[in-house]
């Protein structure tokens, strides 16, 4: 496993109050990452953590593109994209090169 992931990871949950960070999993392996929680989840080849802005940001490339699903306030997101930049705190969600999207109520 890449070092820079590790260490990411520990930011991460070190970072996070308590409860946020017990509602995240990610998950690695030579494919790249996995990122669950409660309102977002995604896979992607490679993931960093901006600590001071409570941000993820998952990056995949043209043939192997990060996908991403967001529930917010009862309103889902799913989208493909070479780059996807998610507000932990916020739960705003930013992705350059979309490929796919698709957007509607959760019901």
């Amino acid at each position: 496993m890449d070092q820079r992931l590790l260490m990411a990871v520990a930011v991460l949950l070190a970072g996070q109050a308590a409860a946020q960070a017990a509602d995240l999993t990610i998950l690695a392996d030579s494919d790249g990452v996995k990122v669950q929680m409660a309102d977002f989840q995604a896979t992607a080849r490679r993931l960093w953590y901006d600590d001071a802005k409570a941000v993820l940001t998952l990056e995949g490339t043209k043939d192997s593109p990060v996908e991403a699903a967001s529930n917010r306030n009862g309103q889902t997101t799913v989208l493909r994209a070479t780059k996807v930049t998610y507000s932990v705190k916020g739960g705003k969600l930013i992705a350059s090169d979309v490929r796919n999207l698709r957007s509607g109520s959760g019901k």
